[in-house]
């Protein structure tokens, strides 16, 4: 059975960043997000290195490398496969950093579904980079090491506190 996002923050060790995020998206890119809605869970890792951490380009902004859990799948599993899927780096996840239970609404319909999306903290293997991040038909633009947090990421307040804490 999958927790739920207050089960999964109650069994974590340490302090949990909770989150509550509302986006809205263009007609475009609505079919493509809702029909990963279905898992319900999105994963991913701040992965942090020397004062630096990993991130990807997707659409223009840069975002915590993640996805959506594969059925029967960990959470913590999860969040590892995708950042590896996407950039090449292997990683220990070492802890639960933060719940975003976020709502995607159709900019043109108002039509929304709810998504929680978990990221871990995690630290790599080692730090190169994959030449081809992502999966095949994956949009991934990018993958870098950054020292800071970008103005232009996908839910920078959560990202930040993550880096910092």
């Amino acid at each position: 059975m999958t927790p739920t996002p207050e089960e999964l923050v109650a069994a974590a060790a340490g302090d949990v960043a909770r989150f509550a995020a509302t986006v809205s998206l263009p007609a475009a890119e609505w079919e493509s997000v809702r029909d990963r809605g279905d898992v319900a869970w999105g994963v991913g890792a701040a992965v942090v290195d020397a004062g630096r951490l990993l991130l990807v380009r997707q659409r223009g902004q840069w975002l915590l490398p993640g996805g959506m859990l594969e059925p029967d799948e960990r959470h913590a599993e999860g969040a590892a496969r995708e950042v590896y899927e996407e950039t090449g780096v292997p990683v220990e996840v070492t802890g639960l950093g933060a719940v975003v239970e976020q709502t995607f609404r159709n900019a043109a319909t108002d039509e929304a579904f709810d998504v929680a999306f978990v990221a871990f903290h995690a630290t790599p293997e080692h730090t190169r980079l994959a030449d081809d991040p992502g999966l095949e038909g994956e949009a991934i633009e990018d993958v870098a090491w950054h020292g800071t947090v970008p103005a232009d990421t996908f839910q920078r307040e959560m990202v930040t506190a993550l880096f910092e804490g």
